[in-house]
């Protein structure tokens, strides 16, 4: 299926407290610590990630079928926002967060974006603590000359030069093979893009005083295993790339990753982390959670037996923990609390 040129797609939430069927485009969501965060929802995507827990308002096939669905109105989002109550027993929410599918997925999504984040921060953005986080796989902002952001956050910082805004670029996987078995797309430019996204942005960044670029590895290895270490990690498990071995080890980086990785952990983690790592979106292994074990059961379906699960999938490949140990040794998650929070800071 084609994705839509001129329309903008959003997936409807409830604030976290509502039993009632999703009707708000930015609303309240359990996130970090409380009161948590506020949160904004695009549907629709440029890829076809296995392990993505929003694949069914996501996937370019599925997106549009979707009950959650519809599209975007700008006023019915600011009128969410403005809707939304103050936080008891806190002065405001943690941060406000940009979701998908791809927030970013082409120019009318970027610019509703901007439009409507440029409002909500002229309206109060002392209610979610002049913080905003947009995730992405920049694969649009890879492939273009950026004069369409750049244009926006001129705008924006004209109106709301108090705001600090932070694009976090998911990268997806160390090398091309990587990138296509994890995101099941076969467009060879997009690893390309995914990668250029970062730097691109790194020069905007010298533009705009809070304006802010982060890179994270998505979908790597268990998340309890990057944030307790192996000893404490609920299981483990990860995808196999090659030779019985996962996906983002060391030993498949390809040169246009780790001069990625090397700008990132130089110029940002050892700065606002206090360690030489890149951070990480692991599998989540709280299986406790419905979505976790829809996604997992998700995955599991899609990789076969390159889905590696210690604990639970019998799989003849047999992982040592030295293989995550070496990635351990490059990738860390915090967790979401004391990540955004550093974002923002």
């Amino acid at each position: 299926m084609s994705l839509p040129r001129d329309e903008v797609y959003v997936a409807l939430q409830n604030n976290y407290w509502e039993k009632s069927p999703e009707d708000k485009i930015i609303a309240v969501q359990k996130c970090g610590n409380a009161p948590y965060e506020i949160a904004m929802r695009f549907a629709g995507c440029n890829l076809r990630c296995g392990l993505c827990f929003a694949s069914g308002y996501s996937w370019p096939e599925k997106f549009l079928t979707n009950k959650r669905v519809r599209r975007a109105s700008f006023d019915k989002a600011i009128n969410d926002f403005k809707r939304i109550p103050p936080p008891s027993k806190h002065p405001c929410y943690n941060w406000f967060r940009v979701v998908g599918g791809e927030p970013l997925l082409n120019k009318n999504y970027l610019n509703f974006l901007l439009r409507v984040l440029s409002e909500i921060s002229s309206i109060d953005c002392e209610k979610f603590n002049k913080g905003i986080i947009i995730q992405t796989n920049g694969i649009y902002l890879g492939m273009s000359d950026l004069s369409d952001i750049a244009k926006a956050l001129e705008e924006f910082y004209e109106k709301v030069s108090e705001v600090k805004l932070v694009v976090e670029v998911s990268i997806k996987g160390t090398n091309a093979d990587e990138f296509k078995l994890l995101t099941r797309v076969n467009n060879e430019k997009f690893f390309k893009y995914n990668l250029d996204a970062y730097f691109k942005l790194q020069k905007l960044k010298e533009r705009f005083e809070n304006f802010d670029v982060v890179a994270i590895a998505g979908f790597g290895i268990s998340e309890s295993a990057l944030v307790n270490g192996l000893g404490k990690s609920k299981t483990l498990m990860a995808i196999i790339f090659k030779d019985n071995k996962p996906i983002y080890h060391p030993d498949f980086w390809s040169m246009e990753f780790e001069t990625l990785y090397d700008d990132f952990v130089s110029s940002y983690s050892i700065k606002r982390f206090n360690v030489r790592k890149m951070p990480m979106y692991g599998i989540k292994d709280a299986l406790e959670y419905g979505w976790v074990k829809r996604a997992v059961k998700q995955a599991k379906r899609i990789y076969g037996d390159r889905f590696y699960d210690k604990d639970y999938a019998g799989s003849s490949y047999q992982i040592s923990e030295q293989l995550f140990t070496d990635i351990i040794e490059h990738f860390f998650y915090p967790g979401s609390q004391i990540y955004y929070s550093t974002l923002i800071r």
